[in-house]
């Protein structure tokens, strides 16, 4: 456990500058178009602000991953670390989602005043928009594993002169052939029998609208199956686990 906590802190040292600029953006964005919405009469604006704030957390997990891995990448140190790839790897993964997360509370926390503060906007509450983060969450980390694997891959076939100024094609057709057989397996007759099982119902935003005066939110309510959920998290799980496999064949970086 040692040995990983140690890797957390070295990696929560590289990747903080960057949430530090992060958060910094996001105040000033926040702070701008609150004060544009003062001075134009315009209280829609500040939702005009932090919505694709949240939406651009989708691609935080994959950016601060690939941010770590190239960091270290430049050192290779960790070609010579005695500490096995899952541990490298998933301090990496853990490192991003930590950032991520403290990230997007800063986001929630400003949308949440909005929202208390939008008479409109009454029936929406914490359950709602707590929804609409981890869904953020799920689908950031979804990307960030497949690009952990891309990166590997694209690494690995470094070692193979005959193909290293072809691997970036490699990598493209690897990562429309992952998605392929992913929407192949959730198509398949046994996968949508399963998806029928142990449904559970959430709330789900859909669209927003603004206009001069107001901001609102348009949602459904949906169910899904946390069996099938349980099994693509499986799946993913596996990707990782290939890719910290691949890691093992000693990446040239």
């Amino acid at each position: 456990m040692k040995p990983f906590m140690g890797l957390m802190k070295k990696e929560w040292k590289l990747g903080r500058k960057s949430l530090v600029w992060l958060l910094l953006l996001q105040m000033v964005l926040v702070l701008i178009t609150y004060l544009l919405g003062n001075h134009y009469h315009l209280p829609g604006i500040m939702f005009v602000g932090i919505i694709p704030l949240l939406l651009i957390h989708i691609l935080m997990v994959p950016a601060m991953l690939l941010t770590l891995l190239n960091v270290e990448g430049k050192s290779q140190l960790w070609l010579h670390n005695p500490q096995s790839s899952i541990l490298l790897l998933g301090s990496k993964m853990l490192t991003g989602l930590g950032l991520h997360l403290i990230s997007l509370l800063f986001s929630a926390v400003v949308l949440v005043v909005m929202v208390l503060s939008n008479e409109k906007m009454q029936g929406y509450g914490l359950y709602e928009i707590g929804i609409v983060l981890g869904v953020i969450t799920v689908i950031s980390l979804v990307i960030a594993v497949q690009c952990l694997l891309l990166w590997v891959v694209y690494h690995a076939l470094a070692k193979f002169p005959q193909i290293k100024n072809i691997r970036w094609l490699i990598v493209i057709i690897l990562f429309f052939g992952i998605n392929y057989l992913l929407e192949f397996i959730q198509n398949t007759s046994l996968y949508q029998a399963l998806d029928k099982i142990a449904r559970v119902t959430i709330f789900q935003f859909n669209s927003f609208s603004v206009d001069m005066t107001e901001f609102t939110l348009a949602g459904e309510v949906i169910d899904f199956s946390l069996l099938t959920f349980s099994i693509d998290t499986i799946i993913f799980v596996g990707l990782f686990y290939l890719a910290c496999w691949v890691f093992d064949r000693k990446l040239e970086v």
